[in-house]
């Protein structure tokens, strides 16, 4: 339950002059909070109506900060060259250095990187498969 400022609604006269409405709640540092008032005097942070929006953002904000979602920020979108995936796992690694990223994360990381430089060399070998059948014309046949 939030801290009433002096019993006062917000926007209440005080010696004679007009206050600025603000919320009528304190912040956690003690000092009135500067919010804007929603109509019953609180705002959006320390009204009790608000609370399951709260939630909500905070939620929202702890998924928007995870290790997936912040290294799914720095990878571009579409695939990867060899080039930008020797620089993400670059990154990655000075990352861990830097202590800005879980070992754990870094490994999968690089588990990852790993697999997508097998699938190439096996897509490279097919693809050169198919150009050595279609210029001995013994390429598969679809239809």
């Amino acid at each position: 339950m939030p801290t009433i400022v002096a019993g006062r609604p917000a926007g209440e006269a005080r010696g004679g002059r007009m206050m600025p409405e603000r919320c009528r709640a304190l912040a956690k540092s003690g000092k009135p909070c500067a919010a804007a008032p929603l109509p019953d005097g609180l705002c959006r942070w320390h009204s009790p109506t608000w609370e399951a929006k709260r939630r909500e953002w905070s939620a929202k904000g702890g998924a928007q900060r995870s290790n997936a979602n912040r290294v799914r920020k720095q990878i571009p979108d579409g695939l990867l060259t060899t080039a930008e995936l020797r620089g993400l796992m670059g990154l990655v690694l000075k990352g861990v250095i830097a202590g800005k990223l879980e070992p754990g994360v870094a490994t999968a990381a690089a588990n990852v990187a790993r697999a997508m430089i097998e699938i190439a060399k096996v897509v490279e070998v097919e693809e050169r498969i198919a150009e050595l059948e279609r210029a001995a014309g013994i390429g598969r046949r679809s239809g």
